[in-house]
């Protein structure tokens, strides 16, 4: 029983972790902004999307690399989703409402839930 308890606690805490979101390695919490507007950007063929965010830091440059600009993981590495939907969900999990519903396929604003 004991296993099982401390097996479980550190469940929680990889997935507690691993469902944080970042822009380009760094936390998006930590950039303390209420609305972000979130865009799925499918590959040619249409088999897998990335998910660019806007929070008000204007068009990137050549100067800058585009993971500013898109969701990713810890390391700075693209996350790939599936569709927009799998967007959505990831977004209302971390704490995210949407603010103006469409159809999840194209651009939404979240609102940071207090």
């Amino acid at each position: 029983m004991k296993v099982f308890s401390i097996l479980s606690f550190f469940m929680c805490l990889y997935f507690q972790a691993g469902a944080q979101l970042y822009i380009g390695g760094q936390p998006l919490d930590s950039l303390n902004k209420q609305y972000v507007y979130v865009c799925p950007n499918y590959n040619q063929s249409f088999t897998s999307c990335k998910a660019e965010v806007d929070y008000g830091q204007g068009k990137y440059t050549l100067t800058q690399t585009k993971n500013l600009f898109y969701l990713t993981d810890r390391k700075g590495t693209f996350l790939k989703f599936k569709s927009g939907v799998t967007i959505l969900n990831l977004m209302v999990e971390n704490g995210y409402e949407v603010v103006n519903p469409t159809n999840p396929d194209k651009c939404n604003i979240y609102r940071k839930m207090d």
